[in-house]
């Protein structure tokens, strides 16, 4: 093919090549060398619109159920010391910003914020006692509680048991539920165990315990259940959570009441809710008539002899009622059963009562909080909270803290134990010991 001009070959070489691309079709135009095909309709057919009238129906609930947040004491909330100690480091923290329950408070920044509360009775001790006796007496003239502080204290720790301040200012005081172990207390009875009781020493998590857990989850459907019942029968009732009360002119008492009800016929009282673990499955009524040791007689009233009716007249005369509603609930089948005994004010047992517990704080408690003798002492066997004539406890104390069963509890080997079982936390052990186990007093 090659001729004089030189370009035959090149020539003959480009039809060969136009002549395979059209055999095999790569003659035809790109994808991308063309005009958009796939949208060439699109804005002339389709209207923009809601998403509402799009779909007929979103899937899935426009609301969703949120687990209730009600403080319940489930998870307890870290020491005031730590939440000091965390603000400190970080002050602007989501839990200080956002999370913070009143109970909580900034620590002080200025000498007003010192006397928003009453003084902690934890921190009376004093190194110089040499005179101790005189040391007493000039505590107890000095301390001094205001309403101002009283107030303040009962708002800030309406949480109760998950309000560090509540259990703080509880430490030294002689509560309404300790309150009966003092009037029943024999003069022959050693007071040490009872001492370190009300001094906060002897403390144990009965949280996870079946019978308290019970008690605990409860309570808020049986305040809810003694509500709606109420509320049919008086005038404008309503029952409101409370904190923790100080008596100004007895600063060394205190209650915590499960609530204050005011109505217009009746005034304003207290509300003291019972949710026996034992009875949990039959009646009320049932339970008066079949156990001996209930806190109600077979005519549903409450026994004065109870432990439960000197803590109720204890909570009327601290927080100025004249009346407490006494509620027992228990979950029976088919329906739950729930029994609400009105018991009013008995000022002469109450006078006597409160004689007797200032008379045990200015003889042994506002010693032990100034000195802290027996903080580091071990519990004796001798159990002075229990009262035989009383039905006070359904359940019976083991171990060196004379506390019922609760948690993980092992048994001593000894013939002659005179305890038998002990709390693993009280015997510092984690994990059961291979082969026989002796407490301090029987491997001797």
């Amino acid at each position: 093919m090659a001729g004089l001009g030189e370009v035959c070959s090149h020539v003959g070489a480009l039809l060969f090549k136009v002549e395979m691309a059209v055999k095999i079709g790569i003659t035809q135009s790109s994808s991308t060398s063309k005009a958009c095909q796939w949208n060439n309709r699109f804005r002339k057919e389709v209207t923009p619109t809601t998403v509402t009238d799009i779909f007929q129906q979103i899937k899935g609930r426009r609301t969703k159920d949120i687990e209730s947040v009600q403080a319940n004491g489930a998870a307890p909330l870290p020491s005031q010391e730590v939440l000091n100690e965390l603000y400190a480091i970080a002050p602007n923290a989501a839990f200080f910003t956002s999370v913070m329950t009143p109970s909580i408070d900034n620590p002080p920044t200025s000498k007003t914020t010192d006397n928003k509360y009453p003084q902690l009775l934890s921190t009376l001790q004093q190194t110089d006692n040499n005179d101790i006796d005189d040391l007493c007496n000039k505590t107890i003239d000095s301390y001094t509680v205001s309403q101002y502080q009283a107030e303040n204290l009962e708002v800030a720790t309406r949480n109760q048991a998950i309000s560090s301040l509540w259990y703080q200012h509880r430490m030294g005081r002689i509560t309404a539920s300790k309150a009966h172990d003092v009037l029943v207390r024999k003069e022959t009875t050693p007071a040490a165990n009872l001492v370190k009781r009300i001094a906060g020493y002897s403390t144990y998590d009965l949280s996870k315990k079946q019978s308290v857990k019970w008690g605990v989850d409860h309570e808020d459907e049986c305040r809810q259940a003694y509500t709606n019942h109420q509320q049919n029968h008086h005038l404008d009732l309503t029952c409101s959570p409370c904190g923790f009360f100080i008596h100004t002119s007895h600063p060394f008492l205190g209650v915590s009441p499960d609530g204050i009800v005011n109505c217009t016929c009746c005034g304003r009282g207290t509300i003291e809710v019972k949710c026996p673990f034992k009875h949990k499955d039959v009646t009320v009524p049932q339970a008066a008539k079949s156990d001996k040791n209930f806190c109600l007689d077979a005519n549903l009233t409450l026994k004065t002899s109870h432990r439960y009716f000197t803590q109720v007249q204890m909570q009327m005369f601290i927080t100025n009622c004249q009346y407490c509603d006494f509620v027992i609930y228990t979950k029976c089948q088919p329906e739950a059963s729930m029994v609400i005994v009105r018991v009013p004010i008995d000022l002469d047992f109450c006078h006597k009562l409160i004689h007797k517990c200032e008379n045990f704080f200015k003889s042994f408690v506002i010693r032990e909080l100034l000195t802290r003798e027996l903080e580091n002492e071990p519990t004796t066997k001798n159990n002075d909270r229990v009262d035989n004539n009383n039905n006070n406890a359904n359940e019976k104390s083991w171990c060196i803290c004379s506390e019922p069963e609760y948690g993980r509890m092992i048994r001593c080997d000894g013939d002659q134990c005179p305890y038998e079982w002990f709390h693993y936390k009280c015997v510092n052990i984690r994990r059961k010991p291979r082969g026989k186990w002796f407490c301090a007093s029987c491997e001797i």
